[in-house]
Protein backbone atom coordinates (compact mmCIF):
# COMPACT_ATOMS: atom_id res chain seq x y z
CA UNK A 1 0.00 0.00 0.00
CA UNK A 2 1.09 3.38 -0.93
CA UNK A 3 1.96 6.75 1.18
CA UNK A 4 -1.38 8.07 -0.51
CA UNK A 5 -3.18 5.28 0.47
CA UNK A 6 -2.19 5.08 3.97
CA UNK A 7 -3.07 8.37 5.04
CA UNK A 8 -6.23 7.74 3.38
CA UNK A 9 -6.85 4.69 5.81
CA UNK A 10 -5.68 6.34 8.58
CA UNK A 11 -7.64 9.51 7.96
CA UNK A 12 -10.59 7.00 7.86
CA UNK A 13 -10.33 5.30 10.72
CA UNK A 14 -9.33 8.59 12.76
CA UNK A 15 -13.13 9.97 11.42
CA UNK A 16 -15.27 6.84 12.14
CA UNK A 17 -13.06 6.65 16.28
CA UNK A 18 -13.75 10.12 16.58
CA UNK A 19 -17.62 10.68 15.50
CA UNK A 20 -18.62 6.99 16.04
CA UNK A 21 -15.99 5.75 19.12
CA UNK A 22 -15.47 2.72 17.78
CA UNK A 23 -14.36 0.83 14.49
CA UNK A 24 -14.50 -2.36 13.21
CA UNK A 25 -12.16 -4.14 11.43
CA UNK A 26 -14.38 -5.73 8.61
CA UNK A 27 -15.06 -2.00 8.41
CA UNK A 28 -11.13 -1.11 7.56
CA UNK A 29 -11.06 -4.33 4.65
CA UNK A 30 -14.27 -3.15 3.35
CA UNK A 31 -13.80 0.94 2.92
CA UNK A 32 -9.91 -0.29 1.30
CA UNK A 33 -10.80 -3.08 -0.62
CA UNK A 34 -8.22 -5.37 0.92
CA UNK A 35 -7.66 -7.92 2.45
CA UNK A 36 -8.10 -9.57 5.98
CA UNK A 37 -4.33 -9.49 6.15
CA UNK A 38 -3.84 -6.04 4.96
CA UNK A 39 -6.46 -4.37 7.14
CA UNK A 40 -4.95 -6.46 10.38
CA UNK A 41 -1.33 -5.37 9.37
CA UNK A 42 -2.83 -1.53 9.34
CA UNK A 43 -4.36 -2.13 12.66
CA UNK A 44 -0.84 -3.39 13.86
CA UNK A 45 0.69 -0.15 12.51
CA UNK A 46 -1.57 1.96 14.14
CA UNK A 47 -1.16 0.35 17.31
CA UNK A 48 2.56 0.95 17.68
CA UNK A 49 1.67 5.02 17.30
CA UNK A 50 -0.03 4.37 19.94
CA UNK A 51 -3.49 6.30 18.20
CA UNK A 52 -5.73 4.17 19.13
CA UNK A 53 -6.20 0.28 21.07
CA UNK A 54 -8.14 -2.52 20.37
CA UNK A 55 -11.19 -3.61 22.04
CA UNK A 56 -12.35 -7.86 22.27
CA UNK A 57 -15.82 -7.95 22.69
CA UNK A 58 -17.38 -11.16 23.84
CA UNK A 59 -18.98 -13.03 21.45
CA UNK A 60 -19.04 -9.77 19.31
CA UNK A 61 -16.49 -8.98 16.20
CA UNK A 62 -13.21 -7.06 16.91
CA UNK A 63 -13.84 -3.75 17.40
CA UNK A 64 -10.73 -0.65 17.92
CA UNK A 65 -11.39 2.27 20.32
CA UNK A 66 -9.47 5.80 20.69
CA UNK A 67 -6.88 5.67 23.85
CA UNK A 68 -6.96 8.25 26.12
CA UNK A 69 -4.22 10.07 23.53
CA UNK A 70 -6.20 10.07 20.70
CA UNK A 71 -5.85 13.38 18.97
CA UNK A 72 -7.13 13.91 15.34
CA UNK A 73 -6.62 16.52 13.43
CA UNK A 74 -9.30 19.19 12.90
CA UNK A 75 -10.52 17.76 9.51
CA UNK A 76 -11.49 15.11 10.81
CA UNK A 77 -13.22 17.17 14.17
CA UNK A 78 -14.51 19.84 12.31
CA UNK A 79 -18.31 19.31 12.38
CA UNK A 80 -19.20 21.07 9.27
CA UNK A 81 -16.24 19.05 7.16
CA UNK A 82 -18.34 15.48 8.66
CA UNK A 83 -21.93 16.84 7.59
CA UNK A 84 -20.34 17.66 4.34
CA UNK A 85 -18.93 14.16 4.14
CA UNK A 86 -22.57 12.95 4.74
CA UNK A 87 -24.66 15.08 2.41
CA UNK A 88 -22.71 13.65 -0.20
CA UNK A 89 -21.70 10.05 1.04
CA UNK A 90 -23.27 8.12 -1.84
CA UNK A 91 -21.56 9.74 -4.31
CA UNK A 92 -18.12 10.85 -2.74
CA UNK A 93 -15.27 7.90 -3.68
CA UNK A 94 -13.31 7.25 -0.50
CA UNK A 95 -15.72 9.02 1.81
CA UNK A 96 -15.21 7.71 5.29
CA UNK A 97 -18.91 7.57 6.25
CA UNK A 98 -20.09 5.58 2.55
CA UNK A 99 -20.84 2.37 4.92
CA UNK A 100 -22.28 4.32 7.79
CA UNK A 101 -24.52 6.70 6.23
CA UNK A 102 -28.32 6.05 7.57
CA UNK A 103 -31.20 5.62 4.80
CA UNK A 104 -32.40 8.43 3.16
CA UNK A 105 -29.03 9.86 2.72
CA UNK A 106 -28.81 13.46 2.70
CA UNK A 107 -31.14 16.34 1.16
CA UNK A 108 -28.64 19.12 -0.03
CA UNK A 109 -31.08 22.56 -0.08
CA UNK A 110 -28.37 25.28 0.34
CA UNK A 111 -25.22 25.66 2.11
CA UNK A 112 -23.46 25.29 5.33
CA UNK A 113 -23.25 26.95 8.59
CA UNK A 114 -20.70 27.02 11.31
CA UNK A 115 -21.86 24.17 13.88
CA UNK A 116 -20.88 25.47 17.52
CA UNK A 117 -22.55 23.36 19.87
CA UNK A 118 -20.29 21.25 21.82
CA UNK A 119 -23.13 18.36 22.74
CA UNK A 120 -23.24 18.35 18.55
CA UNK A 121 -21.06 15.37 18.63
CA UNK A 122 -22.78 13.23 20.07
CA UNK A 123 -26.01 14.03 18.20
CA UNK A 124 -23.77 13.07 14.81
CA UNK A 125 -22.93 10.11 15.95
CA UNK A 126 -26.31 8.65 17.25
CA UNK A 127 -27.23 9.62 13.67
CA UNK A 128 -24.73 7.60 11.99
CA UNK A 129 -25.46 4.82 14.28
CA UNK A 130 -28.86 5.14 13.88
CA UNK A 131 -29.41 5.25 17.40
CA UNK A 132 -31.86 7.26 19.86
CA UNK A 133 -30.40 10.21 22.04
CA UNK A 134 -31.94 12.02 24.90
CA UNK A 135 -31.48 15.76 23.78
CA UNK A 136 -32.10 18.96 25.77
CA UNK A 137 -32.68 21.86 22.98
CA UNK A 138 -33.00 25.39 22.73
CA UNK A 139 -36.59 26.64 21.31
CA UNK A 140 -37.98 30.13 21.55
CA UNK A 141 -39.99 29.08 24.62
CA UNK A 142 -36.82 28.22 26.60
CA UNK A 143 -35.90 24.52 26.40
CA UNK A 144 -37.09 21.05 25.73
CA UNK A 145 -36.01 17.60 26.52
CA UNK A 146 -37.38 14.68 24.69
CA UNK A 147 -35.78 11.30 22.83
CA UNK A 148 -35.36 11.85 19.45
CA UNK A 149 -34.85 9.14 16.38
CA UNK A 150 -32.32 11.26 14.08
CA UNK A 151 -33.03 9.47 10.74
CA UNK A 152 -32.29 11.92 7.87
CA UNK A 153 -29.72 14.86 7.16
CA UNK A 154 -31.19 18.10 5.37
CA UNK A 155 -29.58 21.32 4.72
CA UNK A 156 -31.35 24.34 3.99
CA UNK A 157 -31.06 28.08 4.14
CA UNK A 158 -27.33 27.69 5.47
CA UNK A 159 -28.61 25.42 8.68
CA UNK A 160 -28.35 22.14 8.95
CA UNK A 161 -31.17 20.04 9.87
CA UNK A 162 -32.02 16.17 11.04
CA UNK A 163 -35.51 14.65 10.83
CA UNK A 164 -36.72 11.98 12.73
CA UNK A 165 -39.31 10.70 15.60
CA UNK A 166 -39.49 12.66 19.33
CA UNK A 167 -40.96 9.86 20.90
CA UNK A 168 -41.34 11.61 24.18
CA UNK A 169 -40.47 14.52 26.34
CA UNK A 170 -41.47 17.96 28.31
CA UNK A 171 -41.39 21.30 27.82
CA UNK A 172 -39.17 23.73 30.03
CA UNK A 173 -42.56 24.49 31.94
CA UNK A 174 -43.27 20.39 32.19
CA UNK A 175 -45.57 20.60 29.31
CA UNK A 176 -45.60 16.80 28.06
CA UNK A 177 -44.70 17.04 23.66
CA UNK A 178 -46.85 14.72 21.42
CA UNK A 179 -44.96 12.11 20.22
CA UNK A 180 -44.38 12.43 16.74
CA UNK A 181 -42.13 13.13 13.70
CA UNK A 182 -40.51 16.49 13.57
CA UNK A 183 -37.36 18.69 12.54
CA UNK A 184 -34.49 19.86 14.64
CA UNK A 185 -31.57 22.31 14.09
CA UNK A 186 -28.71 19.77 15.68
CA UNK A 187 -26.17 23.45 16.62
CA UNK A 188 -29.79 24.09 18.87
CA UNK A 189 -28.87 21.40 21.52
CA UNK A 190 -27.60 22.26 24.61
CA UNK A 191 -26.93 18.98 26.26
CA UNK A 192 -26.55 14.73 24.48
CA UNK A 193 -27.22 11.90 25.94
CA UNK A 194 -27.20 8.48 24.13
CA UNK A 195 -29.93 5.71 25.11
CA UNK A 196 -29.27 2.88 23.66
CA UNK A 197 -32.34 0.46 25.84
CA UNK A 198 -35.04 2.37 22.87
CA UNK A 199 -35.17 0.89 20.26
CA UNK A 200 -34.18 3.05 16.80
CA UNK A 201 -37.84 4.24 14.59
CA UNK A 202 -36.88 5.15 11.51
CA UNK A 203 -38.92 7.21 8.87
CA UNK A 204 -40.97 4.07 7.54
CA UNK A 205 -44.37 5.46 9.00
CA UNK A 206 -43.44 9.32 8.09
CA UNK A 207 -46.54 10.07 6.19
CA UNK A 208 -45.10 13.19 4.83
CA UNK A 209 -41.96 12.19 4.36
CA UNK A 210 -43.27 9.34 2.09
CA UNK A 211 -45.24 11.51 0.11
CA UNK A 212 -44.11 13.45 -2.86
CA UNK A 213 -45.66 16.72 -4.48
CA UNK A 214 -45.24 18.98 -7.38
CA UNK A 215 -45.00 22.57 -7.08
CA UNK A 216 -44.98 25.15 -9.23
CA UNK A 217 -43.67 28.66 -9.42
CA UNK A 218 -43.85 31.84 -11.65
CA UNK A 219 -40.81 34.26 -12.43
CA UNK A 220 -41.89 37.45 -11.07
CA UNK A 221 -43.28 40.26 -13.40
CA UNK A 222 -41.57 42.71 -11.35
CA UNK A 223 -38.54 41.85 -13.58
CA UNK A 224 -37.73 43.58 -16.58
CA UNK A 225 -37.24 41.59 -19.72
CA UNK A 226 -33.58 41.13 -20.02
CA UNK A 227 -33.43 40.39 -16.38
CA UNK A 228 -36.45 37.69 -17.40
CA UNK A 229 -34.18 36.36 -19.67
CA UNK A 230 -31.95 35.81 -17.13
CA UNK A 231 -33.45 33.76 -14.95
CA UNK A 232 -35.20 31.61 -17.50
CA UNK A 233 -31.94 30.29 -18.75
CA UNK A 234 -30.80 29.94 -15.27
CA UNK A 235 -33.19 27.84 -13.81
CA UNK A 236 -33.45 25.73 -17.56
CA UNK A 237 -37.49 27.41 -17.59
CA UNK A 238 -36.89 29.12 -21.03
CA UNK A 239 -39.63 27.32 -22.56
CA UNK A 240 -42.47 27.06 -19.97
CA UNK A 241 -41.87 30.28 -17.36
CA UNK A 242 -42.79 28.00 -14.98
CA UNK A 243 -40.47 25.99 -12.63
CA UNK A 244 -41.90 22.79 -11.44
CA UNK A 245 -40.13 21.22 -8.03
CA UNK A 246 -41.25 18.00 -6.65
CA UNK A 247 -40.00 17.58 -3.49
CA UNK A 248 -40.90 15.24 -0.44
CA UNK A 249 -43.98 16.75 1.70
CA UNK A 250 -41.89 17.23 4.70
CA UNK A 251 -39.19 19.47 2.75
CA UNK A 252 -41.28 21.37 0.48
CA UNK A 253 -41.55 23.86 3.22
CA UNK A 254 -38.11 24.11 3.23
CA UNK A 255 -38.24 24.62 -0.97
CA UNK A 256 -40.66 27.64 -0.53
CA UNK A 257 -38.82 29.51 2.35
CA UNK A 258 -35.30 29.68 0.33
CA UNK A 259 -37.50 30.80 -2.69
CA UNK A 260 -39.24 33.17 -1.50
CA UNK A 261 -35.85 34.68 -0.44
CA UNK A 262 -34.27 35.03 -3.99
CA UNK A 263 -34.35 38.04 -4.93
CA UNK A 264 -32.37 39.95 -8.79
CA UNK A 265 -30.35 42.86 -6.97
CA UNK A 266 -30.17 45.86 -9.36
CA UNK A 267 -26.58 48.26 -9.72
CA UNK A 268 -29.01 50.97 -7.82
CA UNK A 269 -29.12 49.04 -4.99
CA UNK A 270 -32.76 47.95 -5.17
CA UNK A 271 -34.32 45.00 -5.66
CA UNK A 272 -37.52 42.64 -6.73
CA UNK A 273 -38.43 38.68 -5.85
CA UNK A 274 -37.80 36.74 -8.77
CA UNK A 275 -40.40 33.83 -7.93
CA UNK A 276 -44.11 34.15 -7.17
CA UNK A 277 -47.07 31.86 -6.30
CA UNK A 278 -45.32 31.31 -2.95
Amino acid sequence: MGMLEDKMALRFAETMLYWRGHLRAREVQDFLGVSERTARSLIARWRRFDAMLPLYQPGAERHLIPSEEFDPSSAVTDPNIALSLLMVADHLPGNPFTWAVPHGGGHDVMTSYPIQSKAFHAVLAAYIDRQPIRLLYAVQEGYQEFVFHPAALIRSRGRYHLRGYRSEGRSATGRSLDPRYIDIVPARTIESRRTEQIPFIGLEDDTDWNTFEERRFYLSSELSGAERLCYEHEYSVADSGVLKVEQRRALMHYVLEELSERRCWRRDGTSVPIWEGL
